[in-house]
C-alpha cells in the first residue's frame, strides 16, 4: 500500500469526531498495519451501567496493540478486566471480544495498531493516502488536470514499469 515516507504533525492531521463529540481519531497507514490515534473524553461511556456489559464490545480479524499515552481506561478483553494506565500496552489477539471506556475525569489519548491493515478504517488515513491526488470538489469527486502523458507516466512510475519515451 503506502511504501512511501509520510511525515506530519499529529495535531495537524484531520480528525473524525464520533459518539456525540466524545471520541476523536485519525490514522496513518504503513505497508502492513494501520495506526489509529484516539482522543477519548471522560464522558465517553459515562452513561453505561456499572453492572452491565459494555455496549461497545466487539471483535475483529485484526491483531490489535493499544498504547495508553494519557489517562486510564477500564477494559474488558475476553474474560479479563484490565485497567490500562498511561505508559502501558495491551495486545488483543485477533477475534477476541473486547471493549473499554475511560476512567475518571481525565480525557485519554491512546495509539492503536491494527495488523493486517483494517481496510474499514482506511478513511481515517485519507490525508496520507491521497497525498499527490487532485483536490476534492464540493461533491467529493476529483478532477486530475495533468496531461495524458503526465498521468500515464505517473501510473507507470507507481507500478514500477518503465516510463514512457
Amino acid at each position: 500500500m503506502p511504501s512511501r515516507i509520510f511525515h506530519a504533525r499529529l495535531e495537524d492531521l484531520p480528525k473524525e469526531t464520533t459518539f456525540e463529540g466524545t471520541y476523536q481519531r485519525t490514522g496513518v497507514v504503513s505497508d502492513h498495519a494501520l495506526f489509529a490515534f484516539a482522543w477519548v473524553d471522560a464522558g465517553f461511556g459515562a452513561d453505561w451501567a456499572e453492572d452491565e456489559p459494555f455496549p461497545n464490545m466487539h471483535s475483529h480479524e485484526h491483531d490489535q496493540l493499544m498504547v495508553q499515552i494519557r489517562g486510564e481506561q477500564e477494559m474488558v478483553v475476553g474474560d479479563e478486566q484490565i485497567s490500562l494506565r498511561a505508559g502501558e500496552v495491551l495486545y488483543i489477539p485477533s477475534r477476541v471480544l473486547h471493549g473499554g471506556r475511560p476512567v475518571g475525569d481525565e480525557p485519554t489519548f491512546l495509539i492503536e495498531a491494527f495488523a493486517p491493515i483494517r481496510t474499514d478504517y482506511l478513511y481515517i488515513a485519507e490525508h496520507q493516502l491521497s497525498v499527490g491526488a487532485p483536490e476534492r470538489l464540493s461533491d467529493g469527486s476529483r478532477v486530475d488536470t495533468k496531461s495524458k502523458r503526465e498521468a500515464m507516466s505517473q501510473v507507470l512510475s507507481d507500478s514500477g514499469l518503465p516510463s514512457l519515451r
